[in-house]
């Protein structure tokens, strides 16, 4: 059965068209009108549609060497275009200058560019010709693709073969660590049962000689020299291996577990110890790195001198996530100071910089250093989230310590 035009035209969108043009990074209107292909003339669901067509966007984007945002994204900007749309033709028959001033803007939006740009895409461009091409088609779109860099293709494609080349190597050293520490285990057991098989003939034979003199001798000396013998033959742990001050020389030099393996492993055959006696696995070094941190947290505050009365300072700032990612994070620095002590207590993670959330995290920070009897006044900046009478920083965390603070 023939469709006419008039049967397939999409109000304000115009013909629904197959492919993409491929030289240019599509506009909003194109992108509308690829949608509705696939949702009206192959039939395909809201959703199916969408997804089909931010792949096929993205497709381009790639060729154009610009670094875009997650799919899920994309997905979600392209659907809101999609409910945007039906919203405006909603009242197309109505006419009126509200409708036809809503249209001209629908149809002004339509022909920019549909920009699904990494919000850091700038910076994360290597080649200025792509930066200038982006830029080019966010206004005036003179600039066109060309083919396929032949020569930048087959560089990408040797970047890429080392990488694989390196997580296969990096993998396969995993595994011969892990293999070295498994095989030591069984090795130093069956030295173990060798030396104690030998230390026992010792002792029966010295104990013909010592049986005259005091007979509980020879089960003593036995059980004490077969003792000493065991742990001079056991396996040296990552607990032994990583001392505090190791520790704290690789959280200083931002050396990760798995380096710390290769550098330690190295350095013990270096000089001349028995690298396969030593526990050094990647996870053996991260629980002995934790205990090490927690331990020299527990140290600094046993050593802080809680003498004098305290005055508690708190400001919310926002940080870089510790996690990575392009995110930030609120944050509260807590200082404690006095006659003659200044402390950094914490900078404590919170949901928000509400008063609520930030004398919770003041509160637990002075609890966990045993400082609430010391705390004598308070300093702040004079915010809303501080100074409010009855959500403010100050009087929740009066409240929460129990203790009425002066406070300007």
């Amino acid at each position: 059965m023939a469709v006419t035009r008039s049967q397939t035209y999409v109000h304000l969108i115009g013909e629904p068209v197959q492919l993409f043009n491929e030289n240019m990074l599509p506009t909003t209107r194109e992108v509308l009108q690829v949608f509705y292909h696939h949702h009206n003339n192959e039939k395909l669901s809201k959703t199916e549609s969408i997804t089909v067509t931010v792949r096929e966007v993205c497709e381009i984007w790639a060729r154009a060497r610009v670094p875009s945002a997650e799919e899920r994204n994309i997905i979600h900007k392209l659907k809101l275009l999609v409910d945007k749309h039906r919203t405006v033709c909603r009242n197309k028959t109505r006419g009126g200058t509200a409708q036809m001033a809503r249209e001209s803007n629908f149809e002004a939006y339509m022909n920019g560019p549909f920009d699904i740009a990494h919000h850091d895409a700038m910076n994360r461009i290597k080649i200025e010709e792509d930066r200038v091409f982006l830029v080019d088609q966010r206004t005036v779109r003179k600039y066109v693709m060309g083919k396929i860099d032949q020569q930048l293709t087959a560089v990408e494609g040797r970047r890429a073969v080392r990488i694989q080349r390196e997580a296969e190597l990096r993998t396969k050293e995993d595994r011969r660590l892990n293999d070295l520490a498994q095989a030591s285990a069984p090795a130093s057991a069956s030295l173990n049962n060798g030396d104690t098989s030998y230390i026992s003939d010792l002792d029966e034979e010295s104990s013909t000689e010592l049986s005259d003199y005091n007979p509980e001798c020879k089960s003593s000396d036995s059980s004490d020299t077969q003792d000493q013998t065991q742990q001079k033959r056991a396996k040296i742990s990552a607990n032994e291996a990583v001392c505090p001050q190791l520790a704290a020389a690789l959280y200083c030099t931002s050396v990760s577990n798995r380096d710390a393996a290769y550098i330690l492993h190295a350095a013990a055959t270096t000089y001349g110890q028995n690298a396969s006696g030593m526990s050094l696995s990647v996870s053996s070094i991260r629980r002995t790195r934790s205990k090490r941190h927690i331990q020299a947290a527990g140290d600094v505050k046993s050593a802080f001198n809680r003498d004098g009365s305290l005055a508690i300072h708190f400001d919310g700032t926002l940080l870089p996530s510790i996690a990575g990612g392009p995110g930030k994070e609120d944050r509260v620095a807590i200082i404690v100071t006095g006659h003659t002590t200044e402390k950094l207590l914490a900078i404590p993670k919170v949901v928000q910089g509400t008063g609520e959330q930030i004398a919770k995290a003041a509160a637990e920070t002075i609890t966990d250093w045993e400082l609430t009897n010391s705390i004598a006044g308070m300093s702040f900046d004079t915010t809303a989230a501080n100074t409010d009478h009855l959500n403010g920083t100050c009087v929740l965390l009066e409240q929460k310590l129990g203790l009425p603070t002066p406070h300007p």
